[in-house]
């Protein structure tokens, strides 16, 4: 049985390569970045100290990496 183009491309090696980078390049984020859920008050002054950039990682997700759809989307393909 022949398999479709789709699934070829979803099964190749090169794919899982580029996801796993991208997966660790969002857990740098997440480290480098402070998360919505772990942090709480800390993260509140975070966003009164620095709100542009707080607005810009809440628009991205990356205030919420690990419980965001960046994460899920990526788990999902992998």
């Amino acid at each position: 049985m022949r398999r479709s183009r789709l699934l070829n491309r979803l099964a190749s090696p090169k794919l899982a390569a580029t996801l796993i980078g991208v997966l660790m390049l969002m857990t740098l984020l997440a480290v480098l970045f402070p998360q919505k859920g772990y942090l709480g008050q800390q993260f509140e002054q975070f966003v009164h100290d620095v709100p542009w950039l707080a607005a810009v990682m809440a628009a991205v997700s990356l205030d919420r990496v690990f419980s965001g759809w960046p994460i899920v989307v990526m788990a999902l393909l992998l």
